[in-house]
């Protein structure tokens, strides 16, 4: 019988309706009324027992619920997997109580059968394979990877992975003297590899699934339309119909995608470093160099020379297209930020999103509070937290300061997400650094230590007794708007 809206389990939590339905189990939403402050919505899967009236059957497969339950904890770690909130039985049925992740399922975006772009592909593997190299590391086997199971996170874009195939197999499982035995393979049609038919998964096994999702993506092709050589057992997907033209790949991706589903796993990948050690090399080759188009030479070398040439009295003409006037109006969107959006985006950083909304509002003192807490609590190596504290610590003290703009080139994908943040941030490094050395000259040494976040051993050194402030614009490494 289903759960109905407004059952309570265990005296905790709450049905609100149901969300989807297996072959293996049932899934639902459901406040936790009682367990945590503000009823958060929870995942409840109904996990039904084994078929049998054998009573050995359930005491084994309680234990091996126990056993598989207790290795999704192990993931907790793992920040792209729901965390498991509960386990437990109750009328004859196995219960995980898991996080719920608001999202869309991969399946959705490859339902169009729509043709992705080379770098959308990178992108998507390199972040499916990132959960996967966690998961591993735990000797842990996902066992059933595939686009449902696969949440594009609404709240930064990441993906998200869920229903391991190993507590799947709870309901299947025969009893053989005595004990539970697993004879029959755990997974779906189209996603497993030759091993893992025969019951005999391996790491790179989730590499292949891994590998059939990336060419679903770059081909725009259906689980159905792939087949395999009669002879070698190899997948094909390359080839032409009088409907569907062959797909245009590069060489390098090809090799790369052919290599993780490769019919034996012997000849595929052996570990998701090497697989993404790969990518990244191709991620070099997808992303063109970043544009100069406001400096002639890179910008750790001319800062220093632009704090040493106003510290001299000088108008800095090193800097003469980076600097401007003190305005810095406070409009969202239009890729320029004092402070008041993060454009550098590979989360969402609760602290951080708090003081832009601060700093927007022009309450620079909670703004500085805020950017200083999200720089101790959340990232303190985050360059953007600690040039956006810059600039509120100066509005807030109502400071003078010189100004310049700084061009980050900052490529995004479908979710609006940085998908070059690293070198995005490196650019922005050097910047916050000696923004920082610059804006300590006007703080008593007295106060230093205690008021401002990011100076580590730098050298406090005010320019002429001014400040400096930092705005940050994202040319999106595109001509159009870099001018």
């Amino acid at each position: 019988m289903c759960l109905q809206p407004g059952d309570i389990l265990r005296d905790r939590y709450q049905i609100i309706g149901q969300l989807g339905e297996g072959g293996f189990a049932r899934t639902y939403t459901a406040n936790d009324a009682l367990g945590s402050p503000g009823n958060p919505v929870c995942v409840v899967k109904e996990i039904p027992p084994p078929e049998s009236n054998d009573g050995r059957l359930l005491e084994e497969a309680q234990h091996q619920f126990e056993k598989e339950a207790k290795t999704l904890k192990y993931l907790d770690k793992c920040p792209q997997i729901p965390k498991l909130i509960d386990r437990f039985l109750e009328n004859g049925k196995f219960y995980l109580i898991q996080e719920y992740i608001e999202g869309n399922p991969l399946n959705k975006e490859l339902a169009s059968l729509r043709q992705f772009q080379e770098s959308e592909v990178i992108d998507l593997l390199q972040d499916i394979l990132s959960v996967l190299d966690c998961v591993h590391s735990q000797g842990i086997i996902h066992r059933d990877l595939k686009p449902s199971n696969l949440i594009r996170r609404k709240l930064d874009g990441k993906i998200v992975l869920i229903d391991f195939g190993a507590v799947k197999a709870i309901g299947t499982l025969p009893i053989e003297n005595g004990q539970i035995t697993q004879t029959r393979a755990v997974g779906t049609d189209g996603y497993m590899p030759a091993e893992q038919w025969k019951n005999q998964p391996r790491l790179n096994s989730d590499i292949y699934a891994a590998g059939i999702i990336g060419i679903q993506a770059i081909a725009g092709l259906d689980i159905e339309d792939f087949f395999n050589d009669k002879k070698t057992g190899e997948l094909i997907w390359r080839y032409s119909s009088d409907d569907r033209p062959m797909v245009q790949i590069s060489d390098q991706l090809e090799k790369v995608l052919n290599k993780m589903v490769r019919y034996h796993f012997n000849d595929r990948y052996q570990s998701v470093a090497e697989v993404l050690q790969d990518l990244s090399s191709l991620t070099a080759l997808h992303s063109p160099p970043p544009k100069r188009r406001l400096f002639s030479r890179s910008i750790f070398s001319l800062l220093p020379l632009a704090v040493a040439g106003m510290t001299a009295g000088l108008a800095a003409p090193i800097f003469l297209h980076t600097i401007t006037p003190k305005t810095c109006p406070l409009i969202q969107g239009d890729a320029l930020s004092c402070g008041e959006e993060i454009l550098v985006k590979t989360s969402s950083p609760r602290l951080k999103q708090k003081g832009v909304e601060e700093f927007a509002k022009s309450n620079y003192q909670s703004a500085f509070d805020l950017f200083k807490k999200s720089w101790n609590e959340e990232d303190s190596i985050d360059p953007e937290t600690l040039i956006y504290m810059n600039n509120a610590f100066l509005k807030n003290k109502n400071a003078d300061y010189y100004t310049i703009a700084v061009a980050v080139p900052i490529l995004k994908n479908q979710s609006g997400s940085a998908v070059n943040a690293d070198s995005a941030k490196e650019l922005l490094r050097g910047v916050a650094q000696a923004q920082t050395e610059v804006n300590l000259g006007l703080i008593a040494a007295t106060e230093r230590n205690q008021n401002f976040p990011g100076q580590s051993s730098i050298e406090a050194k005010a320019i002429n007794g001014k400040g400096l402030r930092v705005i940050i614009a994202d040319d999106a490494n595109l001509k159009a708007e870099a001018g």
